[in-house]
């Protein structure tokens, strides 16, 4: 089962950047506007900006928007612009652009000892998530009965083989206004 490393506080709308970097092949995140998940001590429900290398990543995993717990699925993956909803019940994703195409996001990793930066921004129902300068997810979030507006963050430490992932310079920023990401990131678009 994934734990966390939990910071208190609450937040809700901005930018929260950090870097990382793995010795070793590894899987981790950082969630977002997550809670408690009475599961077990230490688990968490949220967003969470995906930080793992390639390989053990598949490639539509890397640098992914995706929620732990709850809805439990890949809200944007490499490369993708995707609006959640709720129709008849049921979560659906829908795909409507590439903000990238997957080879380029692939391709803003750095290898160790370099360190990567990862921006997260989280503004209303919008999640937009880039590495090293490159936009690699963006979600607009319109699934009102799954969806957050809160929560605190957290280091996600992931169940499986012996892992090592070091992060460092973590820093939130909020937000008082929408972002504007004219000419922020690279992207497609």
């Amino acid at each position: 089962v994934n734990t966390f490393l939990i910071h208190e506080g609450n937040f809700r709308n901005f930018e929260l950047r950090f870097r990382y970097r793995f010795p070793v092949a590894g899987n981790s995140g950082l969630q977002f506007r997550s809670r408690l998940h009475p599961a077990h001590a230490f688990a968490v429900a949220g967003y969470q900006a995906n930080v793992v290398t390639v390989p053990p990543s598949t490639n539509e995993r890397f640098a992914m928007l995706y929620e732990e717990r709850d809805r439990a699925m890949i809200l944007a993956a490499s490369g993708e612009h995707a609006v959640v909803s709720r129709a008849g019940g049921k979560v659906v994703r829908e795909v409507v652009r590439s903000v990238n195409p997957r080879e380029r996001v692939l391709a803003a990793e750095k290898r160790y000892p370099e360190w990567n930066e990862q921006v997260v921004i989280a503004y209303e129902n919008r999640l937009v998530n880039a590495l090293n300068g490159v936009l690699t997810a963006e979600v607009i979030d319109n699934d009102a009965e799954g969806r957050a507006f809160d929560g605190f963050s957290a280091l996600q430490v992931h169940s499986g083989p012996p892992m090592e992932v070091q992060f460092k310079d973590l820093e939130i920023r909020p937000l008082t206004a929408p972002p504007d990401l004219t000419g922020r990131f690279t992207t497609a678009r």
